[in-house]
């Protein structure tokens, strides 16, 4: 039984959610023809089973609060996965520099509770690293940085 494009594009979307992209590359990749293919995405987008936007808001709250990622890795992402710039830039507006910080602090103080390192400055490059690969902005990180250490200065100071 030979499948059609529709329904090689319905059985993937019941089991997960596809950007245009993804699926039109799945599609095509499968060897069906790009007009057929175009048919079955803009009657798929019509029916409301496939919507960039939509998942835009879906992928940006998984990357945020599962993922803990920064705004470079959130972009990175949802470009890999197809969904249009503008909806990209549409959603990181709500990310704004203050949540940025205070998710970079949060793993920041994650991160070095599992660190045992005597070193401190090695500790500062090996968590500005981290927080780098998790696309957090350098402003960010060297933000968050200081004020993590300053507080453990403090700390160790007191006793």
């Amino acid at each position: 039984m030979t499948k059609t494009p529709m329904t090689k594009a319905l059985n993937k979307l019941s089991r997960r959610a596809y950007s245009k992209y993804e699926l039109e590359k799945s599609l095509l990749s499968s060897g069906f023809a790009k007009e057929e293919v175009e048919q079955v995405i803009t009657r798929l987008c019509e029916w409301g089973y496939i919507n960039d936007k939509k998942m835009a808001e879906d992928l940006f709250s998984y990357y945020l609060r599962i993922k803990y990622f920064g705004p470079l890795m959130i972009r990175k992402k949802m470009l890999q996965k197809g969904i249009p710039e503008s909806y990209i830039a549409e959603i990181l507006l709500e990310y704004d520099e203050d949540k940025q910080t205070e998710m970079a602090r949060e793993l920041a103080e994650k991160y070095l509770n599992k660190k045992k390192v005597a070193d401190k400055e090695a500790l500062k490059y090996s968590l500005a690293r981290y927080l780098l690969r998790k696309g957090f902005l350098q402003n960010n990180i060297l933000k968050v940085i200081s004020q993590v250490f300053t507080e453990l200065d403090s700390t160790y100071n007191k006793d």
